[in-house]
Formats: structure tokens, C-alpha cells, sequence
């Protein structure tokens, strides 16, 4: 197998070559934190499933015209902010697989 290249921003244009150990794939999607010693952590991210009401969808769509940004940037920024405050109160969110 080898090494998967991947263009880190696009609008920054930064190719990195990461290792296949790593057993990322192409169209696998992380994001990048920097360390404070200067290296970095891969991050991968999940895909979950939503159901919402149509009364929620709606508020939704509108909270995401209200912003600028798509519904899917909408969820994921209202997302990141309810666990960033569950984090500050309780402590990091331990989530575990569901059983199928």
C-alpha cells in the first residue's frame, strides 16, 4: 500500500505524505490540531445520523440563513459549541459505539 497524499487547506495548497500504517484512505476526513511541542494530531471525523422534527429542521435551515453557512456547517458549528460547553462544565465526553 502506499502512502496517502492529501492537501491539508485547500486555499493554503500544503501537500503532506502520511504513512499507510496510519490506515487512513483516500476521502477519509480528519482535521489537523497543532501541538504545543510543534507537532501535529490527526483527528478523524465521524459521520452520525440526525433525526430531527420538521419544526427543528426548519430552525435549523433558518438559524444556517441567519449565519451564511449551509445546514451541514450550521449542525456541525452548533455541535462543536454544545460540546465545547458540555467540556468546560463536565469534562471531556466519553462516547462509546452504539451495539448493532
Amino acid at each position: 500500500m502506499k502512502p496517502l497524499t492529501t492537501v491539508v487547506e485547500e486555499h493554503i495548497q500544503h501537500v503532506i505524505t502520511l504513512p499507510p500504517e496510519l490506515g487512513l484512505k483516500p476521502g477519509d476526513k480528519f482535521s489537523i490540531e497543532e501541538l504545543p511541542e510543534g507537532g501535529i494530531k490527526l483527528v478523524p471525523y465521524e459521520e452520525i445520523t440526525l433525526e430531527l422534527s420538521d419544526e427543528t429542521f426548519m430552525q435549523l435551515a433558518l438559524e444556517a440563513h441567519k449565519r451564511n453557512i449551509t445546514l451541514e456547517d450550521c449542525v456541525n458549528q452548533i455541535l462543536a459549541e454544545k460540546l465545547d460547553e458540555h467540556e468546560a462544565k463536565f469534562g471531556p465526553l466519553i462516547v462509546t459505539p452504539a451495539s448493532e
